[in-house]
């Protein structure tokens, strides 16, 4: 039972840490995408 509880709660800090990490490529994406689509409302005026 410890080694099972161990190995979950190893695999949820694996997770954690991959959506840890996915955050700021996130953040970056929208603002990537709000940019873009901020100079193509400015093309279009």
């Amino acid at each position: 039972f410890y080694f099972t509880l161990r190995d979950n709660l190893d695999y949820l800090d694996g997770k954690h840490t991959v959506s840890f990490l996915m955050i700021p490529f996130m953040i970056l994406f929208f603002c990537f995408l709000g940019s873009s689509l901020f100079l193509t409302l400015i093309f279009l005026l």
